[in-house]
């Protein structure tokens, strides 16, 4: 049965309710007083509560408060002997469960607190439907076991339940969507909009309009009133695809949204409030573009209070044969059919570099599935990258090759070694700081591997 705690300020009504409660088999804590029911509270297994209301120190609405704060499944049955309309509608209008006036009858009160508990039942089976629904939202199609994503699911259990705006950053295909959605359906918004917007899709000129919306007559073609994604977010969440493309002009009236939550739509002059949570995504490397002037540095410090970066695929190679089987999977039930991956096409899968990512992978598997003419997909049914892939000798073939060919271990280290720094070179464009950092190495160490290769003059000076 349940655990009810009562409290009074006179010993007699407390023993009267006791006895009345615990015939019914429930298990009854009592206190005289707010303050210690409070403490009372905090410390037992409770499903309902039944508090007079003029008590001294704390009285029973402030109690009612308190515990909703704590736990708001629970009912609170408020009983009094000075009852009056306008205090049983207050009462009522702040969360109390019933109201009862003494002197009351002994089947009230038994009625009233199993139809209370019912509630609470009621109130508990559906919080706990609502984990269960999180659960299974919880990172649903991201696939992996790869430490890297592993750390990212934790950061994004911590961040979710907080209103803390989000910047994903990442290669194209990587699962930037994936990871927001995931956000959103971990946090309390879950159950609320979440709306997501390309700014790389829509061309600038249209771009205000759609997030922010537009009046009837705000230009030609503005026949009626439109609401923007800020407003259809309400509540929710609103997804900032490809936040690095969008121009500076637009840029400070979303890091106005940001900081006001609100904004005016095109052609209006009315400000809208709006209680929205923001996660913004780019594949671009946002600290260059604010390098170069073309991302507000304000914006960029208020979108990245916290940033996740999602590495490519071709840093979770163990993640490769589990996103294949997954995508297998998918499209056989698509297409009803039963093929299955040779272990050579899984070597050829786990080896490649994936420059597309995930979306590149899912397109190759379906591709596969489609075109197979056995329910064993061999090497044959990939795109032609893969067929000269497999025809080439893999890195390590050649460097075994070159030293049965009389090249020395050291000789063949220094030669990787100068390959690998003049691409780090190329990449930072020059720039031997961001190469060190790139590298992981010091800028110094790094200006003596780049003279001791002549990759660079002797006279020639470290460069920012």
């Amino acid at each position: 049965m349940a655990h009810i705690l009562i409290v009074d300020n006179k010993k007699n009504m407390l023993t009267v309710l006791r006895m009345m409660l615990e015939e019914e088999g429930h298990t009854i804590r009592t206190a005289t007083d707010g303050l210690t029911a409070l403490e009372t509270f905090k410390l037992i297994e409770c499903h309902l509560v039944i508090s007079d209301i003029r008590m001294s120190n704390m009285d029973g609405m402030q109690l009612m408060s308190e515990i909703k704060q704590i736990a708001p499944d629970v009912p609170v049955v408020l009983i009094t002997a000075h009852g009056s309309i306008e205090s049983a509608v207050e009462a009522m209008r702040q969360g109390a469960f019933d109201y009862i006036t003494k002197p009351f009858e002994v089947n009230q009160i038994k009625s009233t607190v199993a139809k209370a508990l019912e509630v609470y039942d009621l109130r508990r089976e559906n919080r706990q439907l609502r984990e269960e629904v999180r659960q299974q939202y919880e990172f649903r199609n991201i696939i992996s076991r790869n430490s890297k994503m592993q750390h990212i699911f934790e950061i994004v259990r911590q961040v979710a339940p907080t209103p803390t705006t989000v910047l994903i950053l990442g290669e194209s295909g990587t699962g930037k969507e994936l990871i927001a959605k995931a956000i959103h359906g971990l946090s309390d918004r879950a159950h609320q909009p979440f709306v997501k917007i390309n700014c790389a899709a829509i061309p600038h000129d249209l771009l205000e309009s759609e997030l922010f919306g537009y009046e009837k007559g705000a230009f030609t073609g503005a026949h009626q009133q439109k609401k923007g994604k800020f407003e259809l977010a309400n509540g929710g969440t609103l997804f900032l695809d490809e936040i690095g493309d969008m121009q500076l002009s637009l840029q400070a009236k979303i890091l106005r949204a940001l900081q006001e939550q609100e904004f005016e739509r095109v052609g209006g002059i009315s400000p809208i409030k709006v209680d929205v949570r923001i996660i913004a995504a780019t594949n671009q490397n946002l600290q260059q573009l604010m390098d170069t002037g073309k991302f507000r540095q304000d914006l960029y410090y208020r979108l990245s209070v916290v940033q996740i970066h999602l590495p490519p695929l071709a840093e979770r190679k163990d993640d490769i044969p589990l996103l294949a089987q997954h995508f297998l999977e998918q499209y056989n039930r698509q297409l009803n059919k039963q093929t299955v991956l040779s272990a050579e096409t899984y070597r050829l899968l786990t080896h490649y570099s994936w420059p597309g990512n995930i979306r590149e992978l899912q397109n190759v598997i379906e591709r596969a599935v489609v075109l197979s003419p056995t329910e064993t997909i061999t090497p044959t049914a990939l795109p032609e990258t893969f067929e000269k892939m497999n025809s080439e000798p893999t890195d390590s073939e050649n460097y075994l090759r070159r030293l049965e060919n009389g090249e020395t271990l050291p000789e063949l280290i220094e030669d990787i070694e100068k390959q690998i720094i003049a691409k780090a070179l190329a990449t930072s464009k020059d720039v031997q700081a961001q190469a060190a950092r790139l590298l992981g190495v010091s800028r110094s160490h790094l200006h003596y591997k780049l003279k001791k290769y002549g990759l660079i003059s002797d006279d020639e000076t470290e460069t920012d």
